[in-house]
């Protein structure tokens, strides 16, 4: 079994950076996690639903400081429209 939770399901994950208008004070992700994550405004990161790379940019908010509020957000869209995802049991 994989570390991944949808290694084994055909389908695409696609990540996406937000930088939101109205900052949720429960988000503590901040763009300058993310540059670190990335090594500067560009990078890659392996998502956590399938363990792919992905190429990523936040070049275009390069102007705004690290701290930022920025959301992270990884989707996984399966190829069958059947597919239903089951809750782990942790």
């Amino acid at each position: 079994m994989t570390r991944y939770k949808y290694a084994e399901v055909p389908g695409t994950v696609t990540v996406q950076v937000i930088v939101p208008t109205s900052p949720d004070p429960r988000n503590k992700t901040t763009l300058g996690r993310i540059r670190r994550l990335l090594g500067g405004d560009n990078g890659s990161l392996t998502d956590p639903l399938k363990g792919l790379r992905h190429a990523l940019s936040i070049s275009q908010w390069n102007d705004l400081p690290d701290a930022t509020p920025a959301i992270l957000r990884y989707h996984f869209k399966a190829d069958s429209p059947d597919f239903r995802p089951t809750r782990s049991a942790t």
